[in-house]
């Protein structure tokens, strides 16, 4: 069977199937042989439909920004305005993080720096987000006199550095504390006054957010 004999329905649900897999293992970790076991056909048919691991995960990360990309989407056409929306999509990116296994985020990294249009397809996989942040400064809430654009990167940075060690802090600091800090920390220096005010409404929502030192 070839890619080309199957309906787009069938080559979605097997391209999710096949991420749904990675995103517990890894992608290094997962062998043709393994994908061919738990998904119950053989492991000819997967080279038939895929050609080579390299290019059955290009599809997989292909889907796996398709899923993100929807699901802010869907997080922003539901939300109030652009501050719910941005506190809503970390919360659904920080979700993932503790649900994936981290060697997913670091096979796909590595994958994509050795793509040649490193550059672009990271840019568009958060496309999405930077129009956000337009619209928050179209609307007043994000201020306009910043490069919002270098900051964004530099959070990403931060994040991805995260993604990349293991066990680095002290018992009493998770990973996902020093995320949240970070994401808290980037909005906070973004936001306009009216901005602020609407953030720091929202933000008893989202105790986990804004920890505070406890002070004996």
């Amino acid at each position: 069977m070839t890619k080309d004999e199957m309906t787009d329905v069938d080559y979605e649900k097997l391209v999710n199937s096949i991420l749904s897999i990675m995103m517990k293992r890894g992608i290094l970790s997962t062998t043709m042989d393994q994908l061919a076991s738990t998904l119950r056909i053989s492991k000819r048919t997967l080279y038939e439909i895929f050609i080579s691991k390299d290019l059955l995960v290009e599809e997989v990360l292909k889907a796996y920004m398709v899923y993100v990309r929807d699901n802010q989407r869907s997080i922003v056409d539901k939300s109030e305005n652009i501050i719910d929306a941005l506190i809503k999509i970390f919360i659904f990116s920080r979700s993932l993080l503790a649900e994936i296994n981290l060697d997913f985020y670091r096979d796909m990294d590595n994958h994509l720096h050795l793509q040649k249009d490193f550059e672009e397809t990271e840019l568009l996989y958060n496309a999405h987000m930077l129009e956000i942040i337009k619209d928050g400064i179209r609307k007043g809430l994000v201020r306009d006199d910043i490069d919002f654009l270098l900051m964004y990167r530099l959070m990403l940075i931060q994040m991805n550095l995260l993604k990349q060690m293991d066990n680095p802090f002290p018992q009493d600091i998770s990973m996902l504390d020093v995320y949240n800090t970070i994401f808290l920390g980037f909005l906070r220096s973004i936001v306009s006054h009216k901005g602020m005010s609407i953030l720091d409404g929202y933000l008893p929502e989202y105790p986990e957010l804004n920890k505070k030192l406890a002070v004996v």
